[in-house]
């Protein structure tokens, strides 16, 4: 029997608040400290949803988001394709992009749409790869139509690993929990479950008004501006800080 519209969007909900709820019981039994900060404490306040944006160094960002806030992660066919990662992405609620191609971004810009009209939040990296922490890549700016298209707010969040086995994360240690390029997963994996500590904090910032900024290049500035001033505060010398570029 096919599923309708109503049936899916159903499914999905269940889906990401059944992974939301075992991100945060995860949480609890790995040595990964995780803290929350909110811009300002009504931030979620009567159920508002956005569509957000976050830097990206890692799949363990999507256990720290998630536990944070349950959401439909955007992110790529390569991922689905890929074994383990793809599956449990795909049984966690996400919306697959094509990336490979423009020629789908229409549709998909139209699907993040009515996601949200349907009471997601939505969540992209919009740096459309994760890199080793040194840096934020330029946005990519396709995809923040959907928040002006939708009448959402974009909600920038800035998630920095802070410490790893007790020690600032920096250049020497990157490696330890970043996983970018082309590292495999499962040495990775086992690295990172053989870690002594890390400490991580999710930063939920000021929320920027699709109304306000009606165009996807002013909310991409506006959002990665946020993001790197969050990100490189108070951060060692050895972080270098990327030429805001938009594309």
């Amino acid at each position: 029997m096919m599923k309708t519209a109503k049936d899916k969007t159903l499914w999905r909900h269940e889906a990401v608040q059944y992974v939301g709820e075992h991100c945060r019981r995860l949480l609890v039994y790995i040595k990964l400290d995780v803290s929350y900060k909110f811009s300002r404490p009504d931030i979620f306040a009567n159920n508002k949803k956005y569509f957000m944006v976050c830097n990206h160094m890692s799949y363990l960002d999507i256990l720290f988001l998630s536990a944070g806030e349950p959401t439909v992660f955007v992110t790529s066919m390569e991922m689905k394709e890929t074994p383990f990662l793809g599956a449990l992405s795909e049984l966690g609620g996400s919306y697959f992009v094509e990336r490979r191609s423009r020629n789908n971004i229409p549709q998909e810009i139209k699907d993040l749409s009515q996601l949200m009209r349907d009471g997601f939040h939505v969540f992209v990296f919009p740096e459309a790869t994760s890199t080793n922490g040194m840096g934020i890549l330029p946005f990519k700016k396709s995809m923040f139509k959907a928040a002006v298209e939708a009448g959402f707010d974009v909600l920038p969040v800035c998630l920095r690993y802070d410490e790893i086995n007790g020690e600032p994360f920096t250049a020497k240690n990157k490696d330890k929990i970043c996983w970018y390029g082309k590292m495999p997963f499962g040495p990775h994996f086992l690295q990172v479950m053989n870690l002594r500590s890390a400490k991580i904090s999710v930063e939920y910032l000021e929320p920027i008004s699709s109304r306000e900024y009606p165009d996807r290049t002013l909310l991409a500035d506006q959002a990665y501006e946020q993001i790197t001033q969050a990100y490189f505060k108070n951060r060692p010398v050895d972080f270098t800080l990327e030429q805001k570029s938009t594309k």
